[in-house]
């Protein structure tokens, strides 16, 4: 969570103790709500991946990739579109596991005509590669 507030001139340490204090409960409000929140939908405790594409993956195949990572993964507790490309697809997903487990559980997607080659971690997101299976 973000947030700025603004305060009166004067001694910083004593206009932040005193905007603090006014704005304490409505702080301790909003994170009551998000933990509330996080709790309700099982995400508490999951640790926040993005998983990135790279590659043409058509729509079908990212649509079949998500219902395999919520149907198959007790560890997936949510997952979220964020961000699209021309050839690039990103995906947030909250994971309770480690994050060997999550690259093993991507890189063996069943993905028809595609192939997820492994790639990289880099700061809590994990690069792959998509490519086109060609049948012979």
């Amino acid at each position: 969570v973000h947030k700025e507030y603004d305060t009166d001139r004067g001694e910083m340490a004593s206009v932040l103790t005193k905007k603090l204090y006014e704005e304490m409960p409505r702080i301790v409000e909003i994170l009551a709500e998000q933990l509330l929140k996080s709790w309700q939908k099982g995400t508490f405790g999951a640790s926040l991946y993005r998983l990135t594409l790279n590659g043409k993956v058509q729509y079908r195949e990212l649509e079949l990739l998500k219902s395999y990572l919520l149907r198959q993964a007790k560890h997936v507790k949510g997952l979220r579109e964020r961000g699209f490309a021309a050839n690039q697809v990103s995906i947030e997903v909250d994971f309770s596991g480690e994050p060997e487990q999550f690259m093993s559980l991507i890189s063996g997607a069943p993905i028809e005509g595609l192939s997820l080659e492994a790639g990289r971690w880099e700061n809590q997101e994990l690069i792959l590669t998509a490519r086109r299976k060609i049948f012979q």
